[in-house]
């Protein structure tokens, strides 16, 4: 398998991920995937980056003192701040995972679910 197909392969998993967990696809660009839990409207962001890697809304995460985050115009429904640049930015907590299969078991364990 070459270096897209697994890339391809690799993006799939992790749709399927978010699928798994109650998540819908609300918008999608070449360097994102925008996605909203059914029942709380958490949105999570997935970048197409090497690693798997999302994004937290800063609204969303708790005892965020010791989290980097990320700024990135692609986060377009996250608050924004100033950065480096002189107009503010929307920005986020990432979070990595080596797999497909560890960003399943993390959308499980840590994202709130709906009160039923």
């Amino acid at each position: 398998m070459d270096r897209v197909e697994g890339s391809a392969e690799k993006m799939r998993e992790c749709r399927q991920a978010f699928f798994k967990q109650d998540f819908v696809m609300s918008y999608e660009t070449t360097k994102s995937m925008e996605f909203e839990k059914r029942g709380t409207g958490e949105v999570i962001y997935l970048l197409m980056n090497k690693a798997i890697t999302i994004v937290r809304d800063p609204d969303w995460v708790e005892d965020t003192a010791d989290w980097q985050p990320v700024h990135n115009t692609s986060l377009r429904r996250f608050r924004k701040k100033t950065n480096q640049g002189q107009t503010p930015i929307s920005y986020g907590y990432p979070v990595t995972f080596n797999s497909a299969e560890e960003l399943s078991t993390y959308l499980e364990k840590e994202i709130h679910q709906p009160v039923r």
